[in-house]
């Protein structure tokens, strides 16, 4: 999103309204797009569409499946259903449009089950915070989630489960995207992390990837095995296998 910020930014200094969009690919920036529509005379010049076409033209081939694009602000009703002709897996917004936005405030375009591709959404706000937190935090759990129902280091005198974690973040979630609720939370960050159960999706502000998280191989061993059912027969040895066999062929 950082980088459609930049995007917007530019789209701003050019007189254009700054809106900024990104395609990613295997976690590989693939495209960049702002809008233009007043300076090359073009009305679908949008920052989305300018964004598909390039990715289009990187990965030869005008169906984006496996991508995700991130917009500063909520496509419209031109921009989602290009998304949905190519096939975009996934669509990330910063700010809502109450206007034209169409991914759920004028209404949700994606949200039509009658159509031949469900292209997921995912808004919410993000705000910079006055405060900043780095280090140890103890992080209560809210409500009652498949990612950390009976996962806990110590419980407080009124019974609500607490871990002990490892947490940095400057900026804060001010809104979730739809479907989302509380899941942890601190004096501090009162979202601190957010659950939609329904669609397996989860995010944290802590690192459970480190061993100052207590509970972290835990959380990830739940999300891993139990909420994404993968198996666990991958060793490292299978890669040691698997590249010299490559580099012999």
């Amino acid at each position: 999103m950082a980088l459609a910020l930049e995007q917007a930014h530019l789209a701003a200094a050019a007189g254009e309204v700054p809106v900024g969009a990104v395609v990613v690919k295997n976690g590989q920036v693939i495209a960049t797009g702002r809008n233009a529509p007043i300076a090359s005379h073009d009305p679908t010049a949008h920052a989305e569409v300018v964004a598909l076409r390039e990715a289009a033209r990187v990965l030869g081939n005008y169906r984006l499946e496996g991508c995700t694009l991130y917009v500063t602000l909520e496509p419209c009703a031109m921009c989602s259903g290009a998304m949905l002709h190519a096939r975009v897996d996934r669509v990330v917004f910063g700010a809502n449009d109450s206007r034209t936005g169409v991914a759920g405030s004028v209404l949700n375009l994606f949200d039509h089950t009658q159509l031949n591709h469900q292209t997921q959404v995912a808004g919410g706000k993000v705000e910079a915070g006055t405060t900043r937190e780095f280090g140890y935090a103890e992080v209560r759990a809210h409500g009652h989630t498949e990612l950390l129902k009976g996962i806990e280091d110590f419980a407080t005198a009124e019974g609500q489960g607490m871990l002990k974690v490892w947490i940095r973040y400057g900026d804060k979630v001010t809104a979730m995207p739809a479907g989302f609720k509380v899941m942890a939370f601190t004096p501090a960050c009162p979202i601190a992390g957010m659950a939609d159960d329904a669609r397996r999706f989860y995010a944290v502000q802590f690192h459970p990837e480190v061993t100052h998280t207590v509970q972290g191989q835990a959380l990830l061993n739940r999300f891993v095995l139990d909420i994404c059912q993968a198996r666990p027969d991958w060793i490292m040895g299978d890669y040691i296998v698997e590249a010299v066999a490559k580099i012999r062929e």
